[in-house]
């Protein structure tokens, strides 16, 4: 049996466009995340660990999900950057972390991130998250699936690029 993937985010399945939020520097810098879901993986990276007048910080948070009640699963990813106000506009500071929540039935086997490309030293950044569940049924066999989630981040914006979850 192929696996089937949800493209239909009209239907519930899908996930969260999120909407990027200005922070202070000391606030990006920090260790504390939004709550809500399970820290699974998190990292960092910087050239500069001063805080400083001269950049602009936000936080943006997007998921992957799909399925209801029980066999829910999704995969969230949350990221703050800094970069400076002067053009060009070099991402200065980053973190990210990646997290999932599941139904009851559901469980997560794996969860990671990594920067695809750009990043601190650049004018942008593109960061891959994923999840694996195995998700329980009344038959003798658990469904495996896979949230992704791909986000693009620039100077005061930031936005999925993909996202897609296997039945």
């Amino acid at each position: 049996m192929t696996p089937t993937v949800s493209t239909d985010w009209s239907s519930g399945d899908g996930g969260d466009s999120g909407t990027v939020t200005q922070v202070s520097s000391a606030e990006a810098r920090g260790t504390s995340w939004p709550s809500g879901d399970v820290l699974t993986s998190s990292d960092q990276t910087s050239i500069d660990t001063s805080t400083s007048s001269a950049e602009s910080c936000w936080h943006y948070s997007a998921s992957a999900k799909r399925g209801i009640s029980v066999y829910y699963r999704a995969v969230w990813q949350h990221t703050y950057w800094c970069a400076k106000n002067t053009t060009p506009h070099t991402i200065t500071y980053r973190r990210t972390r990646t997290s999932f929540s599941t139904g009851d039935w559901c469980g997560m086997t794996y969860v990671s991130h990594y920067k695809l490309d750009g990043g601190v030293g650049y004018d942008y950044l593109d960061v891959h998250s994923e999840a694996g569940f195995d998700c329980s049924t009344v038959w003798p066999f658990s469904l495996h699936s896979v949230c992704k989630l791909n986000v693009h981040y620039d100077w005061s914006y930031a936005y999925w690029t993909h996202r897609e979850c296997s039945a």
